[in-house]
């Protein structure tokens, strides 16, 4: 597929410009490598001019490989799993912690680590997705997510008893991070 273009005559030393805009199909995003190639043809030649030479690839200027970005977002919230809803010393409390990707590709293979205060006790966490392995590690709920699909999402649940010890207007403060394999933090869930 392609388009053609006829000009007249090109004086020596005279210059031609041509720009091309195009949209990427959506359904490319990938490890998709996109070229574009110019041909020059000319009436005395059989043969045509190239814009540049294909084999220099990765340094092509008409090459280039359509990005594969995720967009990942998380999301966490509390409630009481009392009667009557409020978080007093030795209560149940559920945490919903959301993993989404809003981005146009898929996510890298990801890390969940949730340090869990000295003030959360008894606290166990599963997940909507049954193949994702999760374990504690001493202070620390740790899961490994699988490669996150564009428009998708992981969702856990982690559940504790208040510390019985707490008194009235004590803080419980609870943290999750998204991280790379490599311990890189991407994302926190609130702002510490």
């Amino acid at each position: 597929e392609g388009w053609l273009w006829q000009f007249p005559r090109v004086e020596i030393g005279e210059t031609l410009t041509f720009s091309l805009q195009a949209r990427i199909n959506p359904s490319s995003v990938g490890s998709i490598v996109v070229s574009n190639q110019l041909q020059v043809f000319y009436a005395q030649e059989d043969t045509p001019f190239l814009s540049d030479d294909p084999n220099t690839d990765p340094f092509d200027a008409t090459r280039f490989t359509v990005a594969n970005e995720s967009n990942l977002r998380i999301t966490k919230s509390v409630r009481s799993l009392e009667e009557n809803n409020r978080f007093n010393p030795g209560s149940r409390v559920e945490y919903t912690i959301i993993v989404s990707n809003d981005g146009l590709g898929n996510s890298a293979v990801l890390r969940l680590i949730d340090s869990l205060s000295p003030r959360l006790q008894n606290a166990s966490m599963a997940s909507n997705n049954p193949q994702i392995q999760i374990e504690q590690v001493a202070n620390q709920i740790q899961a490994t997510l699988p490669s996150l699909n564009s428009g998708s999402q992981i969702e856990f649940t982690l559940i504790a008893t208040l510390d019985a010890a707490l008194n009235p207007g004590d803080e419980v403060l609870n943290q999750a991070d998204i991280q790379t394999l490599e311990e890189q933090v991407l994302l926190q869930s609130d702002d510490p």
